[in-house]
């Protein structure tokens, strides 16, 4: 399966919910268990019109009348229809009359209570499939199963500015970091297009800062770019320059997109790097960036023209994502782009969302969401997981939303938390005007929109109800993707239970184009988690139904042709009914006979009174009428931080001092980059590192790092121990020394080598370790560990210098692995190693045929043809001597 497979349910629809009808006659869901770790669901069915598939114990048979339909209300723009429906009972079940009444209406009959079959509560029939895309981590794990298009939430660091970084960590504030969106849409303007609007303006010439296009933006806009007029060339931020490069960049390279490319713009070069450091923005400025930015919105107009820019994001020293497949738009999607409405339709949509709109709060629905997937462990296996959860989402009514949006022309105070990426157009201007200047150009919209709406929901090929089963069926209904929300949370925490905020929230118009959706976020500090969660807004077709006007008969006590006389009365009054159901144009039934017909024309209300061939029978009306609703679906949630990459290993070249010093040094060059695992780790810091980046980068212990440190080495870190270690761990606090690479007066690049020096004290060993931290402080990849030793041997010291692997750090450990001696020394085995076993052998043969079976030795572990060895300590030298020992058994 190439995605998660997922049903959405509505939870009235299964087994046990408050629609006891359906639990009584079949055509609802019900969950089991596959085994004890998978649960999944399954759907009763039934036919009512044939008595076999009804596994109600009372009812024995259903009969409606759909030819006679009609609608029940005037005052709705959707079409709405009921029509009389008749239920029989099992005879051979019912007792009497007031029996009937009880196993209908719930209640105490006899010594027994029995739970109500008819109930006439408003219920919504949704039943959609809704399918997920993997994320990242798990279609990594899932490899050599083949997976769709998996959703990614990431970051990329490409370029180290260090100014920049400085400035952006004092910022009170993400809204007031440069948004990549804003700079990358006043980029597309383009030469001759300030010439055209010119020519085109008011204006005499192109005085002003920002020329006749800073009338198409908010004054607010242009001096939180322009850093209030400081840095006025804001069109050509993404332009490419050479003004750091010593050489002319060939075309290919600029063409393609290329690492020269992206690093020298104008917007690193001059702006993050100068102007956004050198100059503060007022505070009605700062003010205006932090409320309007909290709600960010995309239209139609805006997603197409960011899905066909150049890769313009790679110009930006780093940044997060969030990338997905997208889902295509159809019906309902197409109305709203064709008829110009998106710009409305999304910013009505984040104010009913974000609980600004009374009239249209979203209310909860309650689903069974059952899901199908794969998923992969670290040791490669691969297993099918069956899940079903209870899921509470919110959820509106697509027709009320399109009426507020038609009615709802003027904007006054709508505006203050939300900014539309792009110029102002007319569409847009509709969507925040403050008055009712667009009056009629955003009900037309609004009513065309709406058309289209009850269009498709009139359509019977799209809502099929021409028979009374297909409300008991597991029928999928329309379903699309109108919207997108990407939830952004995070930044330091405040307040009293130190929580972090809901910094900003991105609103995104599904479009058109066919391309995956792609997202980045340019106000995101380094090092600091986000929390971004994506949201669809998913429009449902599905059918709103309830039963009514329920009549019960009861017997006259008498007969006819073996058919019984029955009349109606209503539960609730006790009164006299007429019978809802037609009997005289029932038709047959599967049996072949008249179901229900009039016997006696002589009673004056004819409808009144009947024969049967059923003793209990009850009618009531069907009402049902197609709903719309629009439903928040999350589909996936990561908290991740933007890092840089670790760092390379250093080559390392110990050496003595070759003086009474009593000194030994070494020499570091820091190495080319090459591909491997994540470094190894000393300190519990090391390990956030490594968990945060391998989370953030979808990665595994094993995965190898395929991208270097973007930052500098800045300091190599040497920790040293005089004594052996036992693992890496055993350097945790024995940091020693930082040897700083920074070159003076040079803020970006360092030094790769360097060198240090340590006085030791002879005849003792030490142990060393190595690694470099980057400009930004994060870990590199560990050396060897570098055992050194002076040794003075009567007054002449020379060095010993010898590498271990972490793998030599594991020792087995021995009661007793030493011993001192003076002169003399004597090896002999355990008694235990030399006694006869003589379980195995017949007394009763030769010597000669029985030396086979003696085995020698009781011990559980045996020394024979085993080597051993034995290493000679001198106490005044040090010197070693290493005897290699061998246990044979001699048998002649």
């Amino acid at each position: 399966m190439s995605n998660i497979e997922t049903r959405l349910i509505d939870a009235s629809l299964f087994s046990g919910s408050s629609d006891t009808f359906r639990n009584e006659i079949g055509g609802y869901w019900y969950t089991f268990d596959v085994d004890e770790n998978n649960s999944s669901v399954n759907f009763r069915r039934t036919n009512v019109k044939n008595i076999t598939s009804i596994e109600s114990r009372f009812i024995e048979r259903i009969y409606s009348q759909e030819g006679s339909a009609e609608r029940f209300s005037e005052d709705s723009i959707l079409p709405n229809f009921m029509y009389p429906v008749r239920i029989t009972a099992r005879d051979d079940e019912i007792k009497d009359d007031t029996h009937w009444k009880t196993v209908l209406l719930g209640g105490t009959w006899g010594n027994k209570t029995y739970n109500r079959i008819y109930s006439d509560n408003v219920f919504e029939y949704f039943n959609i499939r809704n399918d997920l895309p993997y994320d990242r981590k798990s279609a990594n794990a899932l490899n050599g199963v083949q997976v769709g298009n998996p959703i990614t939430i990431g970051y990329d660091y490409r370029q180290y500015l260090p100014r920049y970084e400085r400035r952006v960590r004092n910022l009170e504030s993400e809204h007031l970091l440069p948004n990549f969106y804003i700079l990358a849409d006043l980029s597309k303007w383009t030469p001759s297009d300030r010439i055209r609007l010119l020519q085109a303006s008011s204006l005499d010439n192109d005085t002003k800062p920002f020329g006749p296009i800073g009338q198409l933006y908010s004054r607010e806009l242009l001096n939180f770019v322009s850093r209030e007029e400081n840095y006025n060339e804001i069109y050509d931020l993404f332009t490419f320059t050479n003004e750091k490069i010593p050489y002319v960049a060939p075309r290919y390279v600029l063409d393609s997109f290329k690492k020269i490319r992206s690093e020298n713009t104008f917007l690193s070069v001059n702006y993050l790097t100068g102007a956004f450091v050198l100059n503060e923005l007022s505070d009605t400025t700062k003010q205006w960036a932090q409320s309007k930015m909290q709600n960010i919105i995309f239209d139609n107009e805006a997603m197409s023209t960011f899905a066909n820019f150049q890769p313009l994001q790679q110009c930006l020293p780093y940044y997060t994502f969030v990338s997905m497949p997208s889902r295509p738009v159809e019906n309902f999607g197409k109305s709203i782009i064709d008829n110009k409405f998106s710009s409305k339709f999304v910013k009505t949509l984040y104010q009913v969302f974000n609980n600004n709109v009374e009239e249209l709060e979203p209310t909860t629905q309650a689903f069974i969401e059952a899901r199908d997937y794969y998923s992969g462990s670290a040791d490669g296996t691969i297993t099918n997981i069956k899940r079903n959860n209870a899921s509470n989402y919110r959820q509106i009514n697509y027709v009320d939303f399109l009426v507020y949006c038609h009615n709802q022309y003027n904007t006054d105070g709508e505006n203050d938390n939300c900014l539309f990426i792009g110029n102002n157009t007319i569409d847009r201007l509709i969507a925040t005007e403050e008055s009712e200047a667009y009056r009629y150009s955003n009900a037309k919209n609004a009513l065309n929109v709406l058309n289209d709406v009850v269009n498709f929901v009139e359509n019977p090929n799209n809502i099929k109800m021409d028979e009374f089963q297909n409300l008991f069926s597991q029928e999928l209904r329309q379903i699309e993707t109108l919207a997108y929300r990407v939830e952004k949370v995070g930044g330091p925490p405040t307040g009293d239970s130190q929580t972090q905020n809901t910094l900003q929230n991105f609103w995104f118009m599904n479009t058109q184009d066919p391309k995956d959706f792609n997202f980045y976020d340019s106000q995101v500090r380094y090092g600091t988690d986000y929390t971004y969660t994506v949201y669809a807004y998913v429009l449902a077709v599905g059918v709103k139904y309830q039963t009514s006007d329920l009549i019960i008969s009861s017997q006259l006590g008498c007969e006819d042709a073996g058919q019984v006389g029955l009349y109606f009365y209503n539960p609730s009054t006790g009164d006299n009914a007429n019978e809802l159901y037609d009997s005289s144009n029932s038709g047959t039934d599967l049996d072949g006979d008249t179901a229900f017909r009039i016997r006696n024309a002589t009673i004056s209300d004819i409808t009144t009174q009947i024969f049967s061939s059923h003793q209990y029978v009850a009618d009531f009306n069907l009402k049902y009428e197609p709903i719309v609703k629009v439903i928040e679906v999350p589909i996936f949630s990561k908290t991740l931080r933007v890092l840089d990459n670790p760092g390379n290993v250093l080559n390392v070249r110990p050496y003595q001092l070759l003086n009474d010093s009593k000194k030994i040094g070494f020499d570091f060059n820091y190495q080319n980059f090459s591909m491997k695992t994540f470094p190894q780790t000393i300190t519990a810091d090391d390990e956030d590192y490594k968990n945060n980046y391998l989370h953030a980068n979808d990665l595994f212990d094993s995965s190898i790092i395929e991208e270097e440190s973007v930052s500098n080495p800045r300091f190599v870190q040497i920790y040293r121990l005089s004594e052996r270690p036992t693992s890496l761990n055993s350097f945790d606090g024995a940091l020693i020394r930082t040897v700083d690479l920074k070159i003076r007066n040079e803020e970006k690049y360092t030094y790769t080598f360097a060198f240090t020096e340590d006085r030791i004290v002879p005849n003792q060993k030490y142990y060393y370790l190595f690694r470099v931290l980057n400009q930004l402080g994060e870990l590199s990849h560990l050396t060897v560990i570098y055992e050194a030793e002076l040794v003075d041997d009567g007054g002449y010291i020379y060095g010993i210098f010898n590498t271990l692997e972490v793998a030599d750090l594991e020792q087995k450990q021995f009661e007793s692995v030493s011993r001192e001696f003076k002169k003399l020394f004597q090896l002999q085995p355990n008694l235990n190693q030399l006694t006869l076993n003589t379980e195995n052998l017949d007394f009763t043969g030769t010597a000669s045929s029985q030396v086979e079976d003696l085995t020698i030795g009781s011990a559980e572990d045996l020394i024979w043809d085993k080597t051993f060895k034995i290493r000679l300590t001198s106490k005044k030298t040090g010197r070693k001597i290493d005897f290699n020992i061998t246990y044979k058994l001699n048998s002649e």
